[in-house]
């Protein structure tokens, strides 16, 4: 049942990208060699959507990918063209610059997202950037539904933008996050837990932050206390919320 799964999922990965890229196909029969290079070219995206695929166990994500297929594959030549790395992160494919975080593609029910690492400090020339979430005070992205609302110009501009940022060495300014106000619950447990105290001043203020909103999320104080309870492991292996 495994080699019959991944064999479906290379056959149906191939086709899209045959179907995608034939107009490409067309020119590069010219020569035998382009011919080759392109087919390799073709076989790489396969696994590597595969391996995106083999991250995915739920169903519901592997849909989101295939439904966004032809928006990843546009995305990911466009970034690969802007002589971004690329790497598997978190599951998705994610793209660096010198061993920095650029963007990372986003397949979502609705859209597919193209997600700027520092997109607070992007200039939105063209009024295409939308928020992370309310709590994210550095990401932006660009959303999309099909293939067709890729405008290579545009979201090139943006992409180089991101690049130009991180070379610069430019960061955000997280003041706001370090005045977040600590819920009375962790503060008590971390006042009879000298243990839990020093473990979680010892996490970054991003995994703190990260902690926080978890716990003040809940609308009930019980809600609250085992939130933290049950979360106490984690802060003292020094783990985020969402770290393995």
């Amino acid at each position: 049942s495994m080699v019959f799964t991944m064999t479906s999922e290379v056959i149906f990965y191939t086709l899209v990208l045959l179907a995608v890229m034939h107009k490409q196909l067309d020119q590069v029969f010219e020569t035998s060699w382009q011919c080759f290079i392109a087919i390799i070219q073709i076989c790489y995206q396969t696994l590597f959507l595969i391996m995106i695929g083999q991250k995915h166990k739920s169903s519901s994500i592997s849909d989101r990918y295939k439904a966004h297929l032809r928006v990843i594959i546009k995305l990911r030549k466009l970034l690969l063209d802007c002589g971004l790395d690329e790497q598997l992160k978190w599951g998705k494919p994610c793209y660096s610059s010198k061993g920095k975080n650029v963007a990372i593609i986003q397949p979502f029910k609705g859209h597919c997202a193209l997600m700027f690492f520092k997109g607070v400090l992007l200039e939105d020339t063209h009024g295409l950037l939308r928020s992370q979430g309310e709590n994210s005070q550095s990401a932006m992205r660009l959303e999309f539904t099909s293939e067709v609302e890729i405008g290579r110009t545009v979201v090139e501009s943006y992409v180089k933008q991101a690049i130009d940022v991180e070379t610069a060495g430019l960061k955000v300014d997280f003041k706001a996050k370090h005045a977040l106000d600590f819920p009375d619950e962790l503060t008590q447990s971390l006042n009879e837990n000298p243990d839990l105290a020093r473990a979680f001043r010892a996490l970054t203020p991003g995994r703190q932050r990260g902690y926080i909103l978890y716990f003040t999320a809940a609308k009930q104080s019980k809600t609250r206390i085992a939130r933290i309870e049950k979360s106490a492991p984690r802060i003292l292996a020094g783990k985020g919320r969402n770290d393995r």
